[in-house]
């Protein structure tokens, strides 16, 4: 930007409305503060290790002090450059100040304007030429004033923006990185070798159900069983209806242990939902359960067709 090309109006303006140094100021408090408060810990900081070697003698009371002398240089460094940078910007402030004091005020450019304004019209016999060419060489006065005023205002804030660069604290030494590295790799490795467990977990958890369920199954199974040896003592009753009983007991009792087990299904060793696999076809196999008690009700009889009497 060529603050000569602009005119006063323009200058004058944008340093009467602008910001202002306050933020200027402020910032630099800010930076004063934290330079003190930098130089307050790396002097507690100094005097503890201090305190610490004088009652602690030998190689680990050397090495320690080694140790922490790289942070406490971090910290003064770091608190000069903050205190650099506090008085760069207090350097800003006085820059922004100086170009203001430098500057036109915005009313007496708008006054010379109105003075020229109205001399030309009140011109009717050339009469006011030297009052309007007087108004005219105040005014280029002002745009050169405000010119130099901006021109010296931008010298002086770029030479106050020259900071010093901070400076990164001290990096974690190698042994203490690998640590933090296995403890990372431990973790991971614990959460993979729980997998197979919880696994194993679910799968004998299935079986036990499972167990219990056929243990539920094998009470009606033993009352089959004994109703098949009274069968010559009741021959009375009809054979073919006490089978056809029977299997509707199982059943029955088969409809328990479903809610017993659940709805999981078997794959290895894993327990995974019924809806996988197509239901057997139980229609069938209660007609064929009770077709084959009827076959047996009649070789039993030695009647074909008619039951026991």
């Amino acid at each position: 930007m060529d603050f000569g090309t602009l005119p006063p109006e323009i200058n004058s303006a944008r340093m009467y409305h602008g910001p202002g140094p306050g933020s200027m100021l402020a910032a630099a408090a800010a930076w004063d503060e934290l330079a003190g408060q930098l130089y307050e810990a790396a002097a507690d900081y100094h005097a503890m290790t201090s305190g610490l070697v004088d009652g602690w003698q030998g190689a680990a009371a050397t090495a320690m002090g080694l140790a922490a002398t790289p942070y406490l240089a971090w910290l003064n460094a770091t608190a000069a450059s903050a205190q650099h940078a506090a008085r760069q910007a207090r350097a800003a402030a006085d820059a922004f100040q100086s170009a203001f004091a430098a500057t036109v005020p915005p009313q007496l450019i708008m006054a010379n304007r109105a003075l020229r304004a109205s001399l030309v019209t009140a011109n009717f016999w050339g009469q006011n030429h030297p009052a309007i060419a007087a108004a005219e060489a105040d005014y280029e006065k002002m745009w050169v004033q405000d010119a130099a005023a901006m021109y010296a205002y931008a010298d002086a804030s770029a030479a106050a923006s020259a900071m010093q660069q901070f400076e990164s604290p001290p990096a974690a030494g190698p042994a203490q990185t690998s640590d933090a590295d296995d403890d990372v790799i431990s973790a991971g490795a614990q959460v993979i070798s729980t997998l197979p467990r919880t696994l194993r977990a679910l799968s004998s958890a299935s079986s036990t159900r499972f167990g219990k369920a056929l243990l539920s199954m094998s009470s009606p199974l033993s009352k089959l069983s004994s109703r098949r040896l009274g069968f010559a003592k009741h021959a009375s009753v009809p054979i073919a209806v006490a089978i056809a009983g029977a299997a509707k007991a199982v059943r029955t009792n088969r409809a328990s242990v479903v809610a017993g087990v659940g709805r999981g299904m078997s794959i290895g060793v894993l327990s995974v939902p019924r809806a996988w696999f197509p239901a057997p076809p139980v229609g069938s196999f209660e007609t064929e359960f009770q077709s084959a008690a009827i076959a047996i009700g009649r070789r039993l009889s030695g009647r074909p067709g008619r039951s026991a009497t």
